[in-house]
């Protein structure tokens, strides 16, 4: 009902601007004047106080209402998107969650078998330097192995 009533209002409002322009574009030469001068505000207060023609009503609240529909529908639509959005965040943030504790586990395993060949390497070459030590030190058996 307040869109009607506003469109109601619009509606008067421009009938009352359109007599009150067209009396302002006037030349000064055409401008009445004396008691016409007087009477053409008089006329404007009258067409602004004039009740509204209830078929122009009528139409304006069909109007208001496919209005009120579509912006209901965008509102709805919009609703919706926003809810898809949250959802689709939601899925974003759990996939990235999985993929930087996959990563994370990847990464330990990966540094673990570093750490294994490490160890490995420095066992094989403190052998390795323990034999050539025996070697330089005269035990043979331990040389060129």
């Amino acid at each position: 009902m307040q869109l009607s009533v506003l469109a109601a209002v619009t509606l008067l409002g421009l009938a009352v601007s359109d007599a009150a322009l067209a009396e302002l574009q006037r030349a000064p030469s055409q401008q009445p004047q004396g008691a016409a001068a007087n009477a053409a505000p008089a006329m404007i207060v009258a067409q602004a106080t004039t009740p509204p023609d209830p078929n122009a009503v009528e139409a304006t609240d069909v109007y208001n209402a496919k209005v009120k529909a579509n912006l209901e529908a965008v509102e709805a639509r919009n609703q919706a998107a926003l809810a898809n959005y949250q959802a689709q965040t939601v899925i974003f943030e759990a996939q990235k969650k999985a993929n930087e504790e996959a990563y994370a586990a990847q990464l330990a395993a990966h540094q673990a078998q570093v750490d294994a060949q490490q160890r490995k390497y420095e066992a094989d070459l403190a052998s390795w330097q323990a034999r050539v030590l025996a070697c330089k030190n005269g035990d043979k058996t331990q040389c060129a192995q």
